[in-house]
């Protein structure tokens, strides 16, 4: 699931939304991945959903866009945060594996 702001040519076999009936469209892309479309997928070599197994699935959202976009806010700021402390993660990580190195060929000792 991938949300794009601007213009852009999705390949014929993906499927995207053209009209959001009023509602907020980073909304809709945290709705959409929070719905589990996996477990609709078929076929063996390349997972394929059919859009028409996912149209009968019933969804409550926020009436006003305001809402959605307040709700959306938050969860776009809450995945920035988990992202910047994944690369501070990993970033401390491989210091580590440096320090390691570093220590188990002896370069550095600890006295």
């Amino acid at each position: 699931m991938h949300y794009v702001k601007e213009d852009f040519w999705p390949h014929n076999t993906s499927l995207w939304v053209t009209s959001f009936k009023g509602n907020s469209p980073i909304f809709i892309f945290f709705l959409l991945g929070s719905l589990g479309l996996e477990r609709f997928g078929t076929g063996s070599g390349v997972p394929t959903l059919n859009r028409n197994d996912v149209h009968a699935q019933r969804v409550q959202i926020p009436l006003t866009p305001e809402e959605q976009t307040a709700i959306a806010t938050v969860l776009s700021d809450m995945d920035d945060e988990i992202a910047a402390l994944e690369a501070r993660r990993d970033k401390t990580r491989a210091l580590k594996q440096g320090m390691m190195q570093e220590l188990l060929t002896g370069r550095t000792r600890l006295v």
